[in-house]
């Protein structure tokens, strides 16, 4: 997904954010690049376009120094921020598909990764019952290591 602001274009592949300078829009920030790992980013800031003012998009970062801006200062100060951009009222539905999906993919990082289940003591003693029986381990074997499995009981 890729999406044109004011001040820059940002692009989202599901696994980073890639903020984009040309133009007009290095004036404030500066031309070039920024690509950000979506594990690194924890919030999404947004302000929408109104009649008179402009909207922008702004991606905290763990670790980052974020201030609020002063009254009325909000969108000036979001563009010298190399984290946000800028867009105008007609490029606002493409910056809130942009914002949607972004939070979601927050949304799935920061859910727990499931962990794989741990065999039981019995379901550990069946599987070396099998490896004896393929011949993979001897009975002694077996014997040594399932009365360490019990004795863990």
């Amino acid at each position: 997904m890729e999406v044109r602001g004011y001040n820059g274009q940002v692009e989202f592949d599901g696994n980073s954010l890639t903020i984009t300078r040309k133009g007009l829009g290095r004036i404030t920030v500066g031309k070039g690049q920024i690509r950000i790992p979506i594990s690194s980013v924890t919030a999404v800031r947004w302000k929408p376009a109104g009649p008179l003012v402009n909207g922008y998009i702004h991606f905290t970062m763990m670790g980052s120094n974020d201030r609020r801006s002063t009254f009325s200062n909000q969108t000036k100060n979001v563009g010298h921020d190399e984290n946000s951009v800028i867009f105008l009222r007609s490029q606002m539905p493409d910056f809130e598909k942009l914002r949607t999906a972004v939070e979601a993919s927050i949304t799935q990082n920061a859910q727990p990764q499931a962990r794989p289940h741990a065999p039981s003591i019995p379901e550990q003693i069946a599987q070396l019952a099998a490896l004896r029986d393929q011949g993979i381990l001897t009975d002694e074997e077996f014997a040594a290591k399932k009365s360490s499995l019990l004795s863990q009981i």
